[in-house]
């Protein structure tokens, strides 16, 4: 269900430039700074959209070995639907910068 809330949230925020002005102010930030990725899932609670950041990693594509390696060196890039990003790197156009990624795996005993 929550990947259906994701598409249809993207649907609504590409159909309506006013959303994405108040998805910004929501998560306080001005049009040319990034919208950290919960800022982005309180914003969609408020319209109605139950989504997770599990889905948003999963919208795209499986990563080829030149994407493996962009993150391995600390830059990333993410593309949903119909939002535009602000990356300012000519070959990922209208993609949104990704910082940082927690997947949530962690080794047993810590070590």
């Amino acid at each position: 269900m929550s990947e259906q809330n994701l598409k249809a949230f993207l649907s609504a925020l590409a159909a309506d430039p006013s959303m994405n002005a108040a998805l910004r102010a929501a998560a306080g930030v001005g049009a040319e700074d990034k919208v950290p990725v919960e800022a982005l899932i309180r914003f969609a609670a408020s319209k109605g959209f139950a989504i997770e950041a599990d889905d948003l990693m999963a919208t795209e594509r499986e990563l080829s070995d030149a994407d493996l390696e962009e993150v391995a060196g600390g830059v990333g890039y993410l593309r949903l639907g119909g939002v535009s990003g602000e990356t300012k790197d000519s070959s990922h156009g209208k993609w949104i910068d990704v910082l940082s990624l927690n997947t949530g795996v962690s080794k047993p005993g810590g070590g």
